[in-house]
This record gives structure tokens, sequence and C-alpha cells, in this order.
């Protein structure tokens, strides 16, 4: 195609507001905005003016005299029956393939960008982090990539990082992500001082007192003066800014700690009411003065659960028990990474939590 020679052909998962498509043929205006099936063209703009169309799934024969396009949901494909005054842009529900069809979570997302792209298999992707991401980040999510270039560490960056997540592969070649949440007392096991081979603070993070949650993502910025006068008030508005931004301030925490911080998150969250919670959650969470620990244990020792030992799982809230840093008294905190070096036999555990107030 016009634009394609020599690039990536375009993805797009869950909601996107605002594309630019790709020209593939542009004798024909023909374009496109996801290699392969996907759910449904919400709205084609022309210069920010809806203009009327028909999506169909690939069997379309009858040309419909008012409409200014077609989509074809079976290809990703978009063909305009007229030049297009101005700029084409488009809102979309992304990819549909496979059993499972159209997604728009970041969990499934990620699992479908690694089965599709990389030849994985679900069972490559660790089940107990899915569930774990699911539970707190279970917002709709799009993403959408052009024909820039992306790795599918880049993609997977991208969505899960953009969730307040993070991802690593695990020695059992295994993709593990976790998102972020707070701590409650939903613990899952103890870890106590006898087991342990050492134990030290190593990071004491200060609180937010902002956070500001960019969502709703507009994929094409434009001027006032690049939309046409039709357009309407509340299209223009969206047109001009990239994010959605929802922001809170707790200015009791600014003035008791000179040393806390804002934090302004590009996010991949399609929904306001989503965002909101994403908003709130990591207040919640970051608000507090925060402290990190490493604990080495010895590989052959699992933290208590209940009246056995068991395996230790990211994302999980232990109790810590030791005579130093005020942990006499057992605190929570949540795990959220270990390395294992099993030639000396022990596991350095990275353990997060803050102060309750």
């Amino acid at each position: 195609g016009d634009d394609l020679k020599g690039k990536p052909k375009p993805l797009c998962y869950g909601r996107c507001y605002n594309i630019t498509p790709v020209v593939v043929d542009s004798a024909n205006l023909v374009y496109q905005f996801h290699d392969g099936p996907f759910r449904s063209v919400e709205a084609v703009y022309f210069d920010g003016v809806e203009a009327d169309g028909i999506a169909h799934d690939g069997s379309l024969t009858v040309y419909d005299p008012e409409a200014d396009w077609v989509c074809d949901l079976s290809t990703g494909l978009l063909t305009l029956y007229t030049n297009p005054l101005g700029r084409v842009t488009c809102d979309v529900r992304g990819d549909q393939s496979g059993d499972v069809g159209y997604i728009d979570r970041p969990a499934e997302i990620v699992q479908r960008i690694l089965i599709d792209k990389t030849g994985w298999d679900a069972v490559d992707v660790c089940s107990c982090f899915v569930r774990q991401f699911d539970g707190v980040a279970n917002w709709e999510t799009g993403f959408y990539t052009g024909t820039d270039i992306y790795s599918v560490r880049d993609l997977m960056g991208e969505v899960i990082e953009g969730c307040r997540g993070a991802w690593y592969i695990g020695a059992d070649d295994q993709l593990k992500m976790l998102a972020i949440d707070g701590i409650s007392n939903g613990t899952v096991g103890s870890l106590l001082e006898k087991d342990m081979i050492s134990i030290a603070r190593v990071s004491t993070p200060p609180p937010l007192y902002k956070v500001s949650i960019n969502a709703e993502r507009n994929y094409t910025v434009q001027s006032d003066t690049d939309l046409a006068g039709a357009a309407t008030d509340e299209h223009r508005t969206f047109a001009i800014t990239e994010f959605r931004n929802t922001g809170f301030t707790t200015n009791s925490i600014r003035s008791s700690h000179p040393l806390a911080e804002e934090l302004t998150w590009d996010t991949q969250v399609m929904d306001a009411t989503d965002a909101l919670n994403l908003r709130s959650d990591s207040i919640n969470a970051f608000r507090h003065g925060q402290h990190i620990y490493e604990i080495v244990m010895p590989i052959t020792i699992y933290p208590v659960v209940g009246d056995r030992n068991g395996p230790y799982i990211p994302g999980s809230i232990y109790t810590v028990t030791h005579h130093d840093f005020g942990l006499q008294d057992g605190r929570l905190m949540r795990l959220v990474g270990f390395v294992v070096d099993s030639i000396n036999e022990r596991a350095t555990l990275r353990m997060w939590t803050y102060d309750q107030i």
C-alpha cells in the first residue's frame, strides 16, 4: 500500500478514539487500521465532521448511495466512496480474532499479542498472574500502533505499564504480569524472622500529594483550525487534546511531607469511570510513606500459609515479622517480585508496604 511499503501493518486492540487509518490504496481510497478481523467502527470523521457509512462482515454486495464509506469487519479495511474533505480519523473497537473474539481488558490484550505475534501458547502466560491483574486492573483498554514500529516487548510494556502494572519473564519462561494495588488484610501467608537469612530496608519512596490520570487517549491531536466548521463542539473539545485528565490533590500531605511528589500517569484506560477508579486506587496506595524491603530466604523454606508451606506468589500479601524495623508485631507487605539463586539455594524477595494512616 501507499503508506505501508516497508512498514508494519497497523494493529488495533480494544476501544480507540480518533485514530488515523493508514492509506493502502490511494487510487481507490482504501485505508486500513487493523491487520485482521475487528469488532466495529463507531464513527468516521472528515476533519472532525462525522460521515455516514456501513460496516459489514465481508459479504456486502449492494452499494448504498447515501454512504460516504464502507468497512469490511473481516479485514480491517475502510473504503471511502468519495474523496474526503480533509483528514480521515475513526473511533473503533479493535481485534476480534480467534475463539474468544473481541477483547478490551489489558491482560487479555497482552495474551492476544503474545499468542498471535510470537507463537506462544496460552500456557506460556502464568494464569495466577492473569487472575491477579484482572482482579486489580479490569479496565476498558485500547491501543493503536498505526505504522509505528513496535516490538512485542514494546507492545506489552505500553499496555501493562499503562495500566499501573509491571511484567517480567520468569525462570520457567512464563510471562508474569503484576498490577500494583494497595494493601489490605487479605494475607496469604507469613514470613518469619526464624526462617530469614537477612532483611534490609532498601528504599523509602516519598508519598504522593497529587495523582493525575491521563485517560481516554485521542490518537490524532488536531488544532482548532484543522477541524471543519461543521464539527460538533463535543468532538472539537475532544480532538484538540491528547488525553482526558482527572487529578486529585491532598493538601494535608503536601504540607506535612516537604518531599511529597506529584504523579502524572499516561494510561491506556479508555473509560472515564475506570480512570476515576484508577485515580482513587493510586491515591490510596501511594499517599502514605512507602517502604521497600529485600528479604533473603532459603529456597528450601516457603512462607507459612495456614498450616502448611506454600509457594511465593508475586502480588500476594504476607505478614512479615522481625525484631528490627518496627516489625515486631508483624506488618502487611505485598510481594512485588523475587529472584531465585539456585546455586546458593536462596531467594531474594522484594516486599512493598506503606504507613497505615
